[in-house]
This record gives structure tokens, sequence and C-alpha cells, in this order.
């Protein structure tokens, strides 16, 4: 079995789990591919050929190109592909062992105060757009509560507790706290 065998495997296995969302099995697909192109010939090696001192010196190479977060998501897909090589017999160790995570640091996030970020909503809200109001409400609205617009969008009156003052926030999926 090739790496390329055992992805394809891989990747069907993702179109099969209807629990991940289309653009999720994308991005899993660009990062195969980004795997593949820094890893020249993979596709076509026998995944018993490939050792551990081949995956620390791909990871060696990739991660002083890649973003840390693309790095360790190909890391994540090279280890879930050789466990489909793993499932079918063809190999019984998990070479991929020795790839380290890389560490993420949080973005700086720079919030305008609460006097600039009224102006920004009451220059929403003069706007002349026919929905000016409703897009400076909605900007309100999420900063207020924290949601992301999937989020937001799921919420209904059954989900907003006006005696307890609280909004039951069910994500994108309809369930509580999956968003």
């Amino acid at each position: 079995m090739t790496f390329g065998e055992a992805a394809t495997t891989h990747l069907r296995n993702l179109d099969d789990n209807l629990s991940i969302k289309p653009r999720t099995r994308d991005y899993w697909r660009e990062v195969l591919l980004a795997l593949g192109k820094s890893w020249p010939g993979l596709n076509e090696t026998e995944v018993r050929k490939i050792g551990q001192s081949d995956c620390k010196k791909w990871a060696r190479v990739y991660a002083k190109t890649a973003s840390p977060t693309r790095y360790n998501n190909a890391a994540a897909v090279f280890r879930h592909v050789l466990n489909v090589a793993i499932e079918a017999g063809v190999i019984y160790s998990k070479p991929a062992v020795v790839v380290k995570r890389a560490a993420v640091r949080g973005k700086q996030i720079s919030l305008p105060t609460t006097t600039k970020f009224n102006a920004m909503i009451a220059e929403m809200r003069a706007g002349h757009s026919r929905d000016s109001i409703n897009c400076a409400d909605l900007a309100a609205g999420l900063a207020f509560t924290g949601c992301r617009v999937g989020e937001a969008r799921e919420i209904a009156w059954r989900d907003v507790d006006f005696d307890a003052g609280e909004i039951v926030v069910r994500g994108d999926r309809g369930e509580p706290g999956t968003g």
C-alpha cells in the first residue's frame, strides 16, 4: 500500500463521516495536498518504507516554511493516513510518533474602546442602506454576546430567558455547547 492509496482511503472515510462539515473536508484535502507538495514522492512511497528518520527530516524542513497551525494539521493528517495503513495491517508501528507539535501562539487582539465601538455602531446605524440598522444591531449583538455568526443564526426565542438574563447558545448544529 502506498501513502497515496492510504490517503485516498482516509479521504473516503472523511467523506463517509456525516458529522464533518463540507468546508472541513475541503480543508483536510488542502492540508493533504500541501503535505504531498512538501514531501516529494510521498504519495508513491510504500508506507512500509516510511521510517522515523524520514518523518523527522520532513518535520524539520516543513516546520520552517509553514505556520505552526498548518504544520500541526499536516502532521495530524499524516498520522491519520498512517493509521489507515495500520488498520489495514500493512504496518504495525507509527513512524510519525517522533513528529512533535509546534507551539501555536495566540494572536494579539486589539479591541476598540467602548467609546470607539459605540461610535462605529452609531455610524453603521446612520448609513443610507435599507439594512443599516439591522446590520448595526447584528454587530452589536455579536459583540455583546460573543457569538459567532453561525451561532447567532441559530438562536430562537426558546433560547432567551429574560428573567435570568441569559441566552442559550446552541451553536450551528442546534445543540448546546457545540458552536
